[in-house]
């Protein structure tokens, strides 16, 4: 098949991997899903488009299906992404676990690395285990990785990985739990990779999610980005079940609960977030058989972190835990929308919903100008649990994801921006921001300038393409940009020029610049050095 796969083509394609995968791909994915069709038909041997996509429309060969889904899920992965997570697993998870069966009289540790890719998150789990706990073999812990792509479970098997995938491993972990067993190539040792199997598993497969019981964690991290909100609630509800009373949740730092199960109880621990299963007693319910995988309850909560209290109950005040250095601190919730006294005011409610929301994420963007980003992070996910297309809230937490580095997760929030609002210059400057951080000053640059043109008046990006030329060694390209950076700071806003210079205020932005200019000044080679 040459070139792009048509509309048509490419909306039966796409459906028929939804309803497999839960994939959604938008209509800029087409050339990508036209590129896994092209390599699947050479591999099957077939010439003619049509044949093709009577294979996949049958609706009979979910083989072949599975098999272009593969090739759709390539993950990104290594050993201790996200350094905060481990770090959480490993000083408040982990002995929690521990203490809790000791008094259940429960021997064995389990985890689940769902979606697990080519295995690296599930041996990291195990690396931390045994660096945690002496002696720690099968009888005292299992690790179950499950992907649904074949060659990321026969990778993972395998348990040998090249350098790329070490780029976050701490000091002396590689020599204490990997031997080389080529140049370059490194395999878990056997204590380690004895702690874990794996296999296939699709997540939205009901019977094989229904044998994935009795967990003390899951790690299911940037994997609900990928689904629609339908389908990564009803995700989120099997995950959920797979939990024991009192385990964790790991999700990525772009995922929420949207909405939903009210027993998952956010809590900040080590600088990150983390979600527990509470008790069925505490959570006031059981498993309830009814909730199938594809079911959604459009009543369900939509509190961010547990199911709302009524307004001025004791419960109220104490929704949430926040977890540091051991100690768990009671976080009140933020206040709800007003309730109505008479039940005919739905549109008075709303108005006041709406009110409360707009006050939250004016809160949110406050605390992230002043440096308070736990807090931001909190207002900022209560806004998009509810009003996920609230673009000043979607850039909010890709500038704060940016800041700590989840490149991933800021590009995915500014991109959901973008294929809004193509237009939007605030995006460009966030996404430019991500990529100077990733050290791609090239596409940094042209993002900046994209910013500009869309919006000639915005004076932070000109002030970071300025710092930008710099550190690119252009010199009279940064003397300009500092210099119409100045000359927009009057025009621009007050609160976007704090927000996308990191809390700077305008005149702390004029003095950075006029700073810069005397110092480049002071620098410039002389006029008779120029002529040699």
């Amino acid at each position: 098949m040459s070139g792009l796969l048509s509309q048509v083509d490419f909306g039966v394609i796409r459906r028929r991997v939804r309803e497999f995968s839960g994939l959604t791909f938008e209509d800029d994915k087409c050339s990508a899903v036209s590129k896994a069709v092209c390599a699947r038909m050479d591999e099957l041997g077939l010439e003619a488009p049509d044949d093709y996509l009577k294979l996949v429309d049958a609706g009979a060969s979910t083989e072949e299906i599975a098999a272009l889904t593969a090739r759709l899920t390539i993950g990104e992965t290594y050993f201790f992404r996200n350094k905060n997570h481990w770090r959480a697993f490993d000083e408040y998870v982990v002995p929690t676990i521990l203490e809790h069966n000791r008094s259940n009289g429960r021997r064995r540790v389990r985890v689940w690395s769902a979606a697990c890719s080519t295995g690296e998150e599930a041996y990291t789990a195990g690396i931390a285990l045994r660096e945690r706990v002496a002696g720690l073999d099968g009888e005292g812990v299992e690790i179950i990785g499950t992907d649904i792509n074949p060659e990321s479970v026969a990778k993972a098997r395998t348990a040998v990985y090249t350098a790329n995938s070490f780029r976050g491993v701490p000091d002396g972990i590689r020599q204490r739990h990997f031997e080389e067993v080529a140049p370059q190539r490194y395999r878990v040792k056997d204590g380690v990779r004895s702690l874990a199997t794996f296999r296939l598993l699709n997540l939205l497969a009901e019977g094989e999610m229904a044998s994935m019981r009795g967990f003390d964690v899951v790690f299911c991290r940037n994997v609900l980005i990928y689904f629609d909100k339908r389908t990564a609630r009803a995700v989120l509800g099997s995950l959920r079940r797979s939990l024991r009373p009192g385990g964790f949740l790991f999700l990525g730092h772009a995922e929420n609960l949207h909405g939903t199960a009210s027993e998952l109880q956010c809590r900040e621990v080590c600088g990150t977030f983390i979600y527990m299963r509470a008790s069925d007693e505490s959570a006031g319910r059981h498993d309830d058989p009814s909730e199938t995988l594809l079911g959604e309850d459009e009543n369900a909560s939509r509190g961010r972190y547990v199911q709302p209290a009524s307004p001025g109950s004791d419960s109220a005040a104490a929704a949430t835990a926040r977890v540091s250095g051991g100690d768990i601190i009671d976080i009140p919730s933020p206040a709800g929308p007003p309730v109505p006294n008479d039940a005919s005011s739905t549109a008075s409610a709303t108005d006041h919903e709406a009110e409360s929301l707009d006050r939250l994420g004016a809160r949110a963007i406050e605390c992230l100008c002043s440096g308070l980003n736990v807090d931001a992070r909190k207002w900022l996910e209560e806004v998009l649990a509810q009003r996920p297309d609230d673009v000043t809230c979607r850039l909010g937490m890709a500038l704060l994801l940016a800041g700590c580095g989840d490149s991933d997760a800021a590009l995915h929030y500014c991109n959901s921006v973008l294929q809004d609002d193509p237009l939007s210059a605030e995006a460009r400057c966030v996404t430019a921001l991500v990529h100077e951080g990733l050290g791609s000053y090239e596409v940094a640059r042209r993002e900046l300038e994209k910013a500009i043109y869309l919006d000639s008046r915005f004076s932070v990006a000109y002030f970071r393409l300025a710092l930008l030329h710099e550190r690119m060694g252009s010199r009279e390209a940064g003397d300009r940009a500092l210099r119409s950076a100045i000359a927009t700071l009057g025009d621009d806003d007050d609160q976007r020029v704090r927000l996308y210079s990191g809390g700077y205020g305008k005149e702390a932005i004029e003095q950075i610049c006029q700073r810069r200019l005397g110092e480049l000044a002071l620098t410039a080679p002389s006029p008779q050095g120029r002529g040699g």
